[in-house]
């Protein structure tokens, strides 16, 4: 994978929401991962697909994957294997940012270093959406997605997913959030 150049998303986030998002104790576990509040549990609950089996993946079946994908992420990331963090359904996930946040998490969790990480969901990313010519500048008359920090998340990854740290969040050159 590495030699032909093959981006990697294993949408770790997904396959733990399968698995899991049904399970007594799984909201209580975001919760103290800082991916959900206490309210935002509440209304995932609320929501009527909350507790039902998701169609075609059984939850043991995607227990396997999640764990498969848990053990292997550092040994592919060794293997220089391009590593792309990306989620496809936020099922038990307040949104899809913090089913991404979450899939940030997980690559961490799993041993994956934290510069890795971002690099997963930043400059990979626009490679695997063909992008990576628009990436990595920061100047006057640039288009612009960003999430501005008072922490440093190559030095702990819970900078970019605690909402504490966030000064703003820039959209498409825009400030959308301050």
């Amino acid at each position: 994978m590495a030699d032909a150049g093959t981006l990697y998303c294993p949408t770790v986030a997904t396959w733990e929401q399968l698995a899991y998002g049904a399970h007594p104790g799984y909201l209580d576990r975001l919760i103290t991962d800082g991916i959900l509040t206490p309210d935002g549990a509440e209304e995932i609950m609320a929501r009527p697909t909350y507790g039902q089996p998701f169609p075609k993946h059984p939850a043991e079946e995607c227990r396997i994957r999640f764990e498969y994908a848990m053990r292997t992420l550092p040994i592919f990331h060794e293997a220089n294997v391009k590593l792309v963090a990306g989620s496809d359904i936020a099922r038990v996930m307040p949104t899809p940012a913090r089913a991404l946040l979450r899939e940030l998490q997980l690559f961490a969790k799993a041993g994956v270093p934290n510069s890795a990480v971002i690099e997963s969901a930043t400059s990979r990313a626009a490679e695997k959406v063909g992008k990576q010519a628009a990436t990595g500048t920061v100047a006057v008359g640039s288009v612009a997605d960003a999430v501005l920090l008072d922490a440093d998340p190559v030095a702990d990854i819970s900078h970019l997913i605690d909402q504490r740290h966030v000064r703003a969040v820039v959209s498409s050159g825009h400030i959308v959030h301050r």
